[in-house]
């Protein structure tokens, strides 16, 4: 009973939180407003060599998404081990 009475308002502010009504979501919000606008800004302003090394770097993620995950892992096992 303890466990579910102090599980209720848990649950009741993450709700509200989801919806964007509290004040945290809202600063959240707002900052992912900014950080959009900067990278829209960012885009316009971008020289075409710019937009084909972006497209190149994110593309294969969208069309090859297993050799991606490989990558991504070894990546990952590279920074376990120190080595850059």
């Amino acid at each position: 009973r303890e466990a579910k009475e102090k599980k209720e308002p848990q649950d009741r502010y993450w709700k509200m939180h989801v919806t964007g009504n509290t004040d945290q979501a809202k600063v959240d919000l707002g900052h992912l407003a900014m950080i959009k606008a900067e990278r829209e800004a960012a885009q316009a302003n971008a020289t075409p060599r710019q937009k084909v090394c972006h497209f190149l770097v994110f593309m294969p993620v969208l069309i090859f998404p297993p050799v991606a995950k490989a990558a991504e892992s070894a990546a990952k096992q590279e920074a376990a081990t120190g080595r850059r």
